[in-house]
C-alpha cells in the first residue's frame, strides 16, 4: 500500500508541480525507504525573499589551467540566460579565487527565489586555507580532477575530505558529484584509470568536453536538485 501511496503522489506533484505535493510526496519517501543521508545546507533568506545555495568547485591546484577554474568559466557561458553576474576574481599573493551568482528559478524553494553562489579557488598548495574557505557551508561539491599528468588529484580528494572534516560533515552528508573535464592539450590519462583513486561518495558523474562546454551545468543542476530535496525533506519548505 505504501509504494501505491508513493507512486500516488509522485504522480499528483509531477502534474501540479506545487510545492505541498512535492513535500508530501518526499515526507513519504522518507517514511518509506527510510530518511535521506544528506544534511540540508541551503539557507533561507527571509528579508530579502531568496533561498541560498553555496556550491563549491573543487579541483587540484594547476593555477589558471585548473580543470575547476575551466568549469567555471563554461558553466557562466552556459548560464547566461539566466543572467548570472560577472565572474569575479579575487587575487591575493598568487591565489586566485572565482566566483559568480546567479538566478535559477527552477530551484526556487515556494516564494522564495533561488539565488545560486558558485565558488572556485585555484592556486597552489601553499594556500589551502582558501580552498576550506570555499568548501565552508557548501550546500553541495563538485569535484573536478585533473587528468593531466603531474598532478595528484588523489591528494586532492583526501584534502577535500580532511576540510569537510574541519567543517564537521562527512563527505556523504553532502550532495556531490564528479565532473571530468577532458579535452586539455596537454597528454591526458584516462577517467577510467584514474577514477579507483579517489576515495569520495559520488552521488553522479558527468563528462564534459572543455572545449565546447556542452552540458556543463547538468553537474550544478543535479547538486542543485539533491540540496533542493534535503531541504524540503527535513522539513525546510516556507
Amino acid at each position: 500500500m505504501s509504494d501505491a501511496r508513493l507512486r500516488e503522489l509522485e504522480r499528483r506533484f509531477r502534474a501540479s508541480r506545487s510545492l505541498d505535493d512535492e513535500v508530501a510526496w518526499l515526507k513519504e519517501m522518507r517514511r518509506v525507504h527510510g530518511s535521506s543521508r544528506l544534511r540540508p545546507a541551503v539557507r533561507l533568506d527571509e528579508p530579502q525573499g531568496v533561498v541560498r545555495y553555496k556550491v563549491a568547485y573543487v579541483s587540484p591546484c594547476d593555477a589558471p589551467r585548473c580543470p575547476a577554474w575551466w568549469a567555471l568559466f563554461l558553466l557562466h557561458r552556459a548560464l547566461g540566460d539566466h543572467g548570472p553576474d560577472e565572474v569575479m576574481v579575487i587575487a591575493n599573493e598568487g591565489d586566485r579565487t572565482l566566483s559568480f551568482d546567479a538566478q535559477l528559478p527552477q530551484f526556487d524553494v515556494g516564494h522564495f527565489k533561488a539565488r545560486v553562489s558558485v565558488f572556485c579557488a585555484a592556486g597552489s598548495v601553499y594556500f589551502r586555507a582558501t580552498r576550506r574557505l570555499v568548501t565552508k557551508g557548501a550546500a553541495g561539491i563538485v569535484f573536478v580532477p585533473s587528468l593531466v599528468g603531474g598532478y595528484d588529484s588523489a591528494q586532492s580528494a583526501e584534502d577535500l575530505k580532511e576540510d569537510l572534516r574541519l567543517h564537521g560533515v562527512r563527505p556523504d552528508e553532502l550532495p556531490m558529484v564528479l565532473q571530468w573535464l577532458p579535452g586539455d592539450p596537454r597528454p591526458e590519462v584516462s577517467p577510467e584509470s584514474l577514477r579507483p583513486e579517489l576515495d569520495l561518495p559520488f552521488l553522479a558523474t558527468f563528462t564534459t568536453d572543455r572545449r565546447t562546454g556542452e552540458g556543463i551545468e547538468a553537474a550544478l543542476f543535479e547538486v542543485l536538485r539533491l540540496a533542493r530535496a534535503a531541504h524540503l525533506e527535513a522539513g525546510g519548505a516556507p
